[in-house]
């Protein structure tokens, strides 16, 4: 996981991933993982970013790196991630391959970022409902800017584990299935929690961002996606 340093307009030091095995040459910020992420999340355990932290130093420094930054100084982290943005102008730019929107002011950070760089398409999954609520009570939904609910089946029962009805009316949601279990016992569940019309819609990530590119501006209107468990 590189840093990026020395922008045209000023020096910052900002740890970002140029991408991964999955997302291709998609570069992402990321936070600690756990820490920054709903205190009942059911997916702790099997945490993917969990693993990634644990293994690799570098990794696990910059993940830390970064959540010190937005914990204790979010002007400089909108301004060191301006500056990145002002200097590659990527055409997609994924928010959290590993954490999540631990506050509202840090969301509302990205939201300020985001609408400096309209040319970027960005993306997140997140499980922090509360804050995205909370968020869209008083704010519109820029077009470049993708907010996916993440819900979580292999727990059991999906309605332990749904995104309230007030968000699924109003954004997409990403499902994330044990593939090793019966996918029409995990569609029926599904169907009975979100409906047989929205089940419908409902696609499955073929495990490759910059070939499939789905995900980067999908809105509810478009249905929602399906992830095995990883």
């Amino acid at each position: 996981m590189p840093t990026i340093r020395k922008g045209n307009t000023m020096d910052y030091d900002i740890p970002l991933s140029e991408g991964n095995s999955k997302m291709g040459t998609i570069p992402s910020f990321s936070l600690t993982p756990i820490i920054t992420c709903r205190a009942d999340a059911p997916c702790k355990d099997m945490c993917y970013a969990r693993k990634a932290y644990r293994l690799f130093p570098k990794t696990r420094r910059s993940y830390d790196e970064n959540t010190k930054l937005v914990q204790k100084n979010l002007i400089r982290f909108e301004n060191q991630m301006n500056a990145w943005l002002d200097l590659y102008h990527p055409q997609v730019f994924r928010i959290h391959v590993s954490g999540d929107f631990c506050s509202y002011e840090y969301l509302l950070a990205w939201s300020r970022v985001i609408r400096k760089h309209p040319d970027t398409l960005f993306f997140c999954f997140t499980k922090q409902w509360d804050i995205v609520r909370e968020y869209m009570k008083s704010h519109h939904l820029m077009s470049n800017f993708t907010i996916i609910l993440s819900a979580w089946v292999p727990n059991g029962d999906i309605r332990t584990w749904c995104p309230p009805g007030d968000l699924l009316a109003k954004l997409p949601v990403a499902w994330v299935v044990d593939e090793n279990e019966k996918h029409d016992e995990q569609y029926s569940t599904l169907a009975k929690t979100i409906g047989a019309q929205r089940i419908g819609r409902v696609r499955k990530c073929n495990g490759n961002c910059d070939e499939c590119g789905m995900c980067f501006h999908l809105r509810k209107s478009n249905g929602d996606v399906l992830f095995g468990l990883h």
